[in-house]
């Protein structure tokens, strides 16, 4: 059974019992999340505020989350943080129909609350203001994905030391070189120059794991 299936019973079963408030509201809800995050990440925000949960029987939000709404404590942090950064940050996005008006995926909008928090690592800080209006356009007004703004932003948000840089180029010329060796087999060349060229990507190939090892180890 899946936890759609799971989540249609146990609404069902709430309306036998006459739910007909904030708890079924909030089941329904998850049911339909895949829809609109907007109206499930509201919910839970009006849920956690009010502590209503108590009143059903749970001591902790993300106990009732994951027990009633089939929802991990990670996907809940990441809604109702993704919620409350367009409260601050695009209040009117809050409104949004998602129809005529898109609304961001909770991916891309966590991402900015990422960014503005200054990634995930405490001793970073966050970007230029100037970075952060440009990644607000993108996330409010261009709707991007958030494989879109990992491109765009990464390098200028979470920039690569040099020694990873270095290894992720070393790592991909070790790639090249298995794959070349690989299709030495499948053309008609002289079997001994195949095999001197096989024998010198092999060396090349001890040469970058060295390298690749050096580097992991600076970066």
């Amino acid at each position: 059974m899946t936890a759609i299936d799971e989540l249609d019973r146990f609404a069902e079963m709430l309306k036998d019992k006459g739910e007909t408030g904030l708890r079924l509201h909030a089941v329904e809800r998850a049911r339909n999340f895949k829809r609109s995050w907007l109206e499930m990440a509201r919910a839970l925000v009006e849920i956690r505020k009010r502590r209503a949960y108590e009143s059903w029987g749970y001591a902790d939000f993300f106990v009732y989350c994951q027990e009633e709404l089939r929802l991990k404590r990670a996907t809940v942090e990441k809604l109702t943080v993704s919620y409350s950064t367009l409260a601050e940050h695009a209040p009117r996005v809050l409104d949004y129909d998602g129809v005529a008006q898109p609304i961001p995926t909770f991916d891309s909008v966590d991402y900015l609350a990422k960014a503005l928090r200054g990634g995930e690592d405490d001793e970073s800080e966050p970007p230029p203001p100037e970075v952060i209006e440009e990644l607000k356009q993108a996330v409010f007004e261009e709707v991007a994905p958030v494989t879109q703004l990992r491109k765009r932003f990464d390098p200028i948000i979470h920039p690569k030391s040099e020694a990873t840089q270095r290894y992720e180029a070393a790592q991909r010329v070790k790639s090249a070189v298995r794959r070349l060796s690989g299709l030495l087999g499948e053309v008609d060349l002289d079997a001994a120059l195949v095999d001197e060229a096989r024998a010198m990507l092999e060396r090349l190939e001890e040469a970058l794991e060295i390298s690749m090892t050096e580097l992991a180890q600076a970066s």
